[in-house]
């Protein structure tokens, strides 16, 4: 090991350079506490760039990672962690967090990771905000059996397997205003857990957008995202009927909506009623709802028969004050189920 902290309080390490150790580059340990670590770069270490094995209430901030075994890890007796605004490249494994309680990960930037970007096992009360996770191995991020989890505003890109893989007995997840773009498989797969809600998100150019294996329970909820050149926009595992309405799906036509669908399971899949545009998921926007589009005479059921919304001078949106980000107040149905204001 390069530096070793044991049985410290408050203590901080500042711009300090470690490398080529054949164990940990930083080893915080013996129940250290409110230590301060920032500036440092760690590089080449056989194990962890940055440990925090045992101890509470650590700050981990503006370091750089490299080329290490694990990039930045945070184990079982380590609780109150806060690892931010650190860069993580070139790491076998980027960052990994394991049981612990009330941490937070923000704005890290991952990139060239050979396997996983975020590994989280078994942790409580976890905040994971403003990461930038590019060009992994396999997933970006695993949630393994994590309960009272809040993902937000991270990007999910370029993974070689899956953007966000949530699975274990995970519990409470919300997953909101993140960007899934560009991964090979699924931008986000849901293998298990309950409890899960997913809104205000952006898929764009997965090979599915989402996928939903039959151990997710049915308290999930998938609304007010945005689905747009996705290979397969939904993919339902098994014959489960699933609800994904009020999502913006890349079209206005029904019938293309249902056909991007995939799976056992596509045809229990309820989408109706769907956003007939997309929705902003940056904080107080989409404060107005898109036009329903004027009956078409070519098309089924009075409906459009093209993808693209009709342009119109005399459109009034809803007003929508009550539920921001996304939505306005509850809709009219129109003849396929589309959310429309006339």
């Amino acid at each position: 090991t390069g530096i070793q902290f044991r049985n410290i309080s408050t203590f901080t390490l500042q711009s300090d350079s470690v490398s080529y150790n054949s164990s940990n580059g930083i080893d915080v340990t013996d129940s250290s506490t409110g230590g301060l670590i920032t500036g440092c770069y760690t590089r080449n270490n056989t194990l962890t760039g940055i440990r925090i094995g045992v101890g509470n209430s650590h700050l981990v901030f503006s370091n750089t990672a490299q080329s290490n075994s694990t990039g930045i890890s945070a184990l079982t007796s380590a609780d109150s962690i806060t690892i931010r605004q650190n860069q993580l490249l070139g790491n076998s494994a980027g960052l990994s967090i394991a049981a612990n309680r009330s941490s937070i990960l923000e704005s890290n930037a991952f990139a060239q990771v050979n396997s996983t970007g975020i590994s989280a096992n078994g942790a409580r009360s976890l905040v994971i905000r403003n990461n930038s996770c590019d060009s992994t191995g396999s997933n970006n991020m695993d949630l393994i059996g994590c309960t009272d989890v809040v993902i937000f505003g991270n990007t999910f890109n370029f993974a070689n397997t899956h953007g966000l893989d949530v699975r274990g007995a995970a519990e409470s997840i919300l997953i909101r205003g993140n960007q899934f773009r560009s991964n090979r498989r699924a931008g986000l797969k849901l293998s298990a857990g309950n409890s899960i809600t997913v809104e205000q998100n952006d898929f764009q150019g997965n090979d599915t957008g989402v996928l939903v294996r039959s151990s997710v329970g049915s308290m999930l909820l998938i609304s007010k995202n945005n689905f747009h050149f996705d290979t397969h926009q939904f993919e339902n595992e098994t014959g489960g009927a699933r609800n994904v309405v009020r999502n913006w799906w890349g079209t206005i036509d029904s019938a293309a909506i249902r056909g991007s669908f995939y799976g056992a399971g596509a045809e229990s899949i309820t989408f109706l009623p769907y956003r007939l545009g997309i929705v902003d998921p940056a904080a107080s926007a989409d404060t107005t709802a898109p036009d329903g589009p004027p009956p078409s005479p070519g098309s089924a059921n009075g409906g459009p028969s093209s993808g693209t919304l009709p342009t119109s001078s005399a459109s009034r949106p809803w007003p929508c004050t009550s539920t921001p980000r996304g939505d306005g107040p509850a809709p009219r149905q129109g003849s396929q189920g589309r959310e429309t204001d006339a």
